[in-house]
């Protein structure tokens, strides 16, 4: 009879497996069109692609042009950090970083020249996923900042443990990283509906009234059914998650439905 042991996972399946638990989350629950582009090369962004709001829904200086449906889209550039401890401002500068550098390229007219229908730089904001949540301070430089920012504490996404068959098995395994073609992450698909969040935050510059969604959507904490008292130690349990709002009517997805291979 073999002994079970388990195998621990390597860092990059930890960040994988938190990426496509933050790419559901963005796709199911904000509405957004994203895709996993991180690795060799990314630029320090892990996801990207759009988000089709309400046409109106905007400030005064933007010029983008409404899309299917009275909707105009929004580029979206996100990183995702499955890190012990909160983030601290560091992370949010780096980001504000990497927009800034898309900026540059789209005032330059590489981007445009490349792709003529490109939005205004201006109408592309960023988001931050973390597995851990943030500092006060993170959270304070990013609600001054310029850069339209969304900050959000998604909790879960860890892979399932691996077992080995044998001592041995698990020294080899240990030291050989899994195929991400075949990992398992977080909740199946068609879980979305219990995906938890501890919290979520933006700046002004993205929801303010001059800013990207001018004023005109929220961000609301929405109390699961379940909540209640921890099973051991009795303390008050709040399962919730977040929802959208827009002229106080929940929102729902305005764009193209989800292809498949965005949940990849």
């Amino acid at each position: 009879m073999s002994n079970l042991a388990v195998v621990r996972r390597t860092t990059r399946d930890i960040g994988l497996a938190f990426e496509k638990h933050a790419l559901r989350f963005c796709n199911h629950h904000l509405h957004m069109s994203l895709r996993r582009v991180g690795g060799a090369g990314d630029g320090g962004v892990d996801l990207r692609g759009w988000w089709w709001v309400p046409g109106d829904a905007r400030s005064g200086s933007g010029s983008s042009a409404a899309g299917e449906g009275g909707a105009r889209r929004i580029r979206v550039i996100g990183q995702c950090k499955a890190e012990k401890k909160g983030l601290g401002p560091k992370v949010v500068r780096e980001l504000e970083g990497v927009m800034a550098h898309l900026r540059g390229m789209c005032s330059k007219g590489k981007e445009r020249a490349s792709n003529p229908t490109e939005e205004d730089p201006l109408d592309t904001i960023a988001i931050l996923l973390s597995q851990s949540g943030f500092s006060r301070n993170a959270m304070t430089h990013a609600s001054r900042s310029s850069t339209p920012f969304l900050l959000v504490h998604l909790p879960g996404g860890q892979p399932f443990p691996l077992a080995s068959s044998t001592s041995a098995d698990l020294e080899s395994e240990s030291e050989t990283e899994s195929d991400p073609r075949t990992e398992e992450a977080g909740p199946e698909r068609g879980a979305e509906d219990d995906m938890l969040v501890e919290g979520a935050w933006w700046n002004a510059a993205l929801a303010g009234p001059q800013g990207v969604l001018g004023g005109k959507m929220e961000l609301k904490r929405e109390i699961l059914v379940g909540s209640g008292r921890h099973p051991m130690t009795g303390e008050p349990e709040v399962k919730a998650r977040v929802g959208l709002r827009y002229d106080g009517k929940r929102f729902s997805r305005l764009g193209p439905p989800l292809e498949d291979e965005m949940e990849l």
